[in-house]
């Protein structure tokens, strides 16, 4: 099992942990606004890679929670690189859900929807 070196010594650091996994699937959960690194680039590509790549074998469902978002969590150099990351396991990807949007997050979404394989569009749902 994967685990974030930062987030070992401040669990808080960044915000991508198992909500819930099973034999074929594993749902992921953040709350960006909960993490006390939000720009932490390195760290965080680091934690979703690791995270991701230790079960890469298995479909995921990714919730992002908006709860207290605001503009200090945009960040388009992280978005980008995510961007990437998330292009490189949309084969077991089954979609990105947001919750409690903020406008903060759809501005950022608006910004990187062009920058986003037709594929993973269709992934993204908002509750």
């Amino acid at each position: 099992m994967y685990v974030c070196d930062i987030c070992a010594k401040c669990p808080s650091s960044h915000s991508f942990d198992i909500l819930k996994e099973d034999a074929n699937q594993v749902i992921y959960y953040s709350c960006p606004a909960k993490s006390t690194k939000p720009h932490d680039h390195d760290g965080i590509l680091e934690h979703y890679k690791g995270m991701l790549l230790d079960k890469q074998n298995k479909k995921w469902t990714w919730i992002i929670d908006g709860t207290d978002f605001d503009i200090k969590q945009v960040d388009i150099k992280i978005n980008l690189t995510l961007t990437k990351l998330l292009e490189t396991h949309i084969h077991t990807l089954d979609s990105i859900l947001f919750i409690n949007s903020t406008r903060q997050i759809k501005m950022a979404l608006s910004m990187a929807c062009p920058l986003l394989s037709k594929e993973l569009r269709d992934r993204i749902k908002f509750e």
